[in-house]
């Protein structure tokens, strides 16, 4: 699965959860799981890792996401092929990886929601 594959199971997701959140969660209940192979680390092609000595190939490559509710919270997991160690001193065990999940909840009426941010 490449990164545009994994974007869209990533929307896919969202809109899950969407549906998820008007019925009763049970405690750590999946709603999504989805893995990706590794070595695809270079999205659509031609991204290349920083040149420092620290971004070992694989430090950025996803290679599973899952959603999982509760009654009272959602929990994103996103696994790396290698978190790189901790070269920095991160305090949660590592410091390469950030990731980001943004999610819209208010649509603007009649704009498509990849729209209607910008």
């Amino acid at each position: 699965m490449n990164k545009g594959r994994l974007f869209g199971a990533l929307i896919l997701a969202v809109l899950v959860f969407s549906l998820a959140i008007t019925q009763v969660a049970k405690a750590e209940n999946p709603i999504i799981q989805v893995s990706d192979p590794t070595g695809d680390d270079k999205g659509p092609g031609f991204y290349g890792y920083p040149t420092a000595d620290v971004f070992k190939p694989g430090v950025f490559d996803i290679v599973k996401f899952e959603v999982y509710t509760t009654d009272t919270s959602v929990t994103f997991k996103v696994y790396f092929k290698d978190l790189g160690g901790n070269p920095w001193g991160g305090k949660n065990g590592f410091c390469l990886q950030q990731v980001h999940i943004y999610i819209h909840t208010d649509a603007t009426p009649n704009v498509p929601a990849r729209l209607s941010a910008v």
